[in-house]
């Protein structure tokens, strides 16, 4: 019998109305066995992060494990309970370590490196739904470990290796991709298909659709992702590993809480606290003594000490993603006559194969993204 793998994200799981709704999709092809991957009910993972910081403890004990995936146990129990409650789908659910799910920590991050197939077998062959806990593994000494941001992602991604399968469906809370946004802009496209270059580049300037991690591995392993919508049926976005050599508008993202940090005193100092702490940058470029890096606020939190003697500009990081960008010197010459025209100032423009990147004033934002989408008609 097919086998489908299946994961559904916190907010899919947001209420008992929402769990419900997630087992009328389940029911529909009784033709399939179905692995489905869970993560914890929205806002409980930040529920239990909260409870552990009120020890004081290491968050990256055992203990802080274990309080923290509980979200995942309890999101599986709950839906196996009302699967088995509404239908009479033999249904059961299994954490990481009974199957076991086998990480290997590095520099505190955990990598799954094990899945027992065989007894990942045994359970499929017995049940006609098996839950899955998503975000979790188990060490050597079979304790609980988390994984990195994304986990439950990669918990599906493995699971659909491990058993040969070529498809993982992620139910996300957005309905595909889209040019835009669709909760802010109207008449915005949406693509039923989009290769995983422009999909990894999409998620390493910040979209959250798809961890960039979970690409990295579903472009390894050859899996398609079908990215699907939670409530409702809709057209979903497929992702492909072939790219046409035309060239391809596929969306634009604005990150506006950045800041454009420029240093000329302590590079050194400032390089090494970039790695020890793991801040993650969106952009870097070293000219005549002189370091110019583009963060988030968030991030540039973590430098604060090191900021003093710097010169900090609020700014908004505009991105077109798509194939083939640097042969359409139409649009990078049209948008760069265009920004001049209407006396938009910018601080750094780069074009690459998959993206053009605009940096320009915050309060520039709708101004510019609107003389984009004029050029670009996205």
């Amino acid at each position: 019998m097919k086998t489908e793998i299946h994961k559904y994200g916190g907010t899919s799981l947001g209420t008992i109305q929402r769990i419900k709704n997630l087992i009328k999709n389940l029911s529909t092809n009784i033709h399939s066995k179905k692995i489905i991957i869970i993560s914890a009910i929205y806002g409980h993972t930040n529920q239990l992060i909260k409870i552990f910081k009120k020890t004081h403890y290491n968050p990256n004990s055992k203990e802080a494990a274990t309080i923290i995936t509980l979200g995942e146990i309890l999101a599986a129990a709950l839906t196996t309970a009302l699967i088995k409650t509404h239908t009479t789908i033999k249904t059961t659910f299994k954490t990481a370590w009974q199957i076991p799910i086998i990480t290997h920590t590095h520099n505190h991050i955990n990598t799954i490196k094990y899945v027992n197939i065989k007894s990942l077998k045994t359970t499929i062959k017995k049940y006609k739904i098996v839950i899955i806990c998503g975000f979790q593994g188990t060490n050597k000494h079979q304790f609980l470990t988390k994984l990195d941001r994304g986990g439950s992602d990669t918990t599906a991604l493995i699971i659909t290796h491990v058993l040969k399968q070529r498809t993982c469906q992620l139910y996300k809370d957005v309905k595909g991709i889209h040019s835009l946004d669709p909760n802010k802009y109207k008449n915005t496209k949406s693509y039923q298909q989009i290769n995983y270059k422009t999909l990894i580049e999409l998620a390493s300037i910040g979209s959250r659709i798809v961890n960039i991690n979970t690409l990295y591995i579903a472009f390894k392993k050859h899996i398609t992702i079908a990215l699907k919508y939670s409530f409702e049926n809709y057209k979903y976005t497929k992702t492909y590993t072939h790219i046409s050599h035309k060239s391809t508008m596929v969306k634009l993202i604005h990150s506006s809480n950045m800041l454009l940090i420029t240093i000329k005193h302590n590079i050194n100092n400032l390089l090494k606290t970039i790695n020890n702490k793991n801040i993650t940058l969106s952009f870097l470029k070293a000219t005549n003594n002189t370091l110019k890096i583009l963060t988030s606020k968030e991030e540039a939190n973590k430098l604060h000490q090191q900021l003093s003697h710097t010169k900090i500009q609020k700014v908004v990081c505009i991105s077109i993603i798509g194939i083939g960008l640097h042969n359409c010197k139409k649009y990078s010459y049209t948008i760069l006559k265009e920004l001049n025209k209407n006396n938009i100032s910018t601080y750094e423009i780069n074009i690459s194969e998959t993206i053009v990147k605009i940096i320009t004033h915050r309060k520039l934002e709708v101004k510019t993204i609107k003389i984009i989408r004029k050029i670009v008609k996205i």
